[in-house]
């Protein structure tokens, strides 16, 4: 309900946002703008008169490590494991392709350093064929006790965390889930890229409207104004 408009966001932050539910921009719209380093300005047509929210190559980070929260639900996680995948090339690979196979689009993947477990989330739709399709990839795997279980747990989201200001800055990860295990919401799966300007995590779907209020109060992201 504290939900504030940002002034400036960056074309990957506006890319990330979009992609983890934010409106009215699709992921792929913004390629062609930041290519040629054109600005986008979102406006409301009901209030043309406020500045809205400027898209572009930079933005301030100053005090705004985290500028968005949000959460995507109807989504089942998908895990393989197995003590037997510890060292076998390949197996990652082999996922991929069966759910390329099945036209089954991977939002968020994760694999343990371990190499004993595979994680991967999907839209509930998808999440009974891609447990299937799994099952019948690595069914001498399974036969052989290389892979021990395959399974699905539906009706679960996922929380993403987008900002430029999150890179290179220490402590965001704990503050997020130092939050999280306050208010006694279980996490499922993370996972943060390269870039470090997401963070995300899965929860049981119902769990992910408070998650998302909590992390919005905490993170006091109502109080800023995007600069």
């Amino acid at each position: 309900s504290d939900a504030r408009v940002l002034d400036r966001v960056s074309y990957r932050e506006a890319a990330e946002m979009s992609y983890f539910g934010a409106k009215v921009l699709h992921p792929k719209t913004i390629i062609p703008a930041a290519d040629e380093n054109i600005p986008i300005r979102i406006k409301n047509t009901f209030n043309p008169d406020f500045q809205g929210t400027l898209i572009s190559a930079e933005t301030p980070t100053q005090h705004q490590n985290v500028k968005t929260v949000t959460s995507i639900t109807g989504l089942t996680l998908v895990s393989i494991e197995g003590r037997g995948m510890m060292g076998v090339a390949g197996i990652a690979g082999r996922v991929f392709m069966t759910t390329a196979e099945n036209r089954i689009g991977v939002l968020m993947f994760s694999q343990g350093s371990s190499e004993q477990h595979i994680s991967l989330v999907v839209g509930k739709q998808d999440g009974e064929v891609a447990v299937k399709s799994l099952r019948r990839q690595f069914q001498h795997e399974i036969e052989h006790r290389r892979v021990d279980k395959i399974s699905g747990v539906t009706d679960v989201a996922i929380i993403a965390l987008v900002g430029e200001g999150m890179k290179g800055t220490p402590g965001v990860a704990a503050r997020v889930f130092n939050v999280v295990g306050e208010g006694a919401i279980g996490i499922m799966m993370i996972a943060q890229g390269s870039s470090e300007i997401n963070l995300s995590f899965v929860v049981r779907q119902k769990d992910a409207t408070r998650a998302v209020q909590l992390l919005h109060s905490a993170l006091e992201l109502g109080r800023r104004l995007g600069n």
